[in-house]
């Protein structure tokens, strides 16, 4: 069904978009790194949906626990890297899926299962079942609904390195070659077509 994977696991790069009829899809989030006050330690989530090449849709979203206390009163970061990974991955595929329908009503092919590219190893690991259960339920019911759509043969979760992964831009602030090397990957410049033409 899909091309041979390479030695660290994942698929050829050239080969990622011709048998999913062009649609690429990835996952990222950032744990803590935005010290700003403001932010007070929330982790940032994002994806990008990509179709011949361009992006179709994107997101990037702080996250935060939500089971705060009544004596808090609000919610408040997440101290499990691994929560997070699997929160920015739940959420990608649920956006992913929504795409998935508007391609529907439009007549479009939509890849499935879809490749769901992510860097982070503790993310795999979650969608694949190879860790133990975490004993957090916020996460054990994320990785529930991953491992549900993975075994529904509607996603499968793909190893990619950071440095391709274009849901990067979306979870932290990049030194300036790295943005313009992503940027660039998804963004081309397009010269308007002159009037009277």
């Amino acid at each position: 069904l899909f091309p041979e994977k390479t030695s660290d696991g994942s698929l050829p790069q050239d080969e990622r978009a011709g048998d999913q009829h062009d649609w690429m899809f990835y996952t990222d989030s950032d744990h803590a790194g935005n010290t700003e006050i403001q932010n007070k330690r929330r982790s940032q989530n994002g994806m990008v949906s990509l179709h011949g090449g361009t992006p179709i849709h994107w997101m990037s979203k702080a996250s935060s626990v939500t089971f705060a206390t009544p004596l808090i009163g609000e919610a408040h970061a997440d101290v499990s890297s691994g929560g997070v990974e699997t929160y920015a991955t739940g959420n990608a595929t649920y956006e992913i899926l929504d795409i998935s329908y508007l391609a529907e009503e439009a007549g479009m092919k939509f890849p499935f299962p879809f490749l769901l590219q992510m860097d982070n190893t503790t993310a795999e690991a979650f969608c694949n079942e190879t860790v133990k259960r975490s004993k957090l339920k916020h996460i054990d019911c994320r990785q529930e609904w991953v491992k549900l759509i993975r075994d529904k043969s509607i996603m499968v979760p793909i190893h990619v390195d950071t440095k391709l992964n274009l849901a990067d831009l979306f979870t932290k602030i990049l030194d300036s070659t790295t943005f313009v090397t992503l940027r660039d990957k998804m963004m081309v410049p397009c010269s308007l077509p002159k009037r009277g033409d």
